[in-house]
């Protein structure tokens, strides 16, 4: 094998090993996305649930708030809890 099949053959070492590099670097990145795009659907369900968990507490708090008698119950109750541990 003279020198100008050797470099030849190197630079197709070469070449091939940068493809295979940067495919497995392109199937991570694709990887990474696909996991990044889950977290942020989670994150945003959570979020969703957490407004909808608030917007329940509102309620309940103005259900509590227009009626003394259940305001009062309700904090006999909480305090019989806390005391209860």
């Amino acid at each position: 094998m003279n020198t100008t099949d050797k470099v030849i053959n190197n630079l197709g070492v070469q070449i091939a090993n940068k493809s295979i590099s940067e495919a497995f670097s392109l199937a991570e990145r694709d990887e990474a996305l696909v996991e990044l795009q889950q977290v942020r659907d989670e994150r945003d369900k959570a979020l969703a649930d957490l407004e909808n968990i608030k917007l329940g507490f509102e309620g309940m708090n103005k259900i509590l708030q227009s009626d003394e008698r259940l305001k009062n119950l309700y904090e006999e109750v909480k305090a019989k809890q806390i005391e209860e541990g």
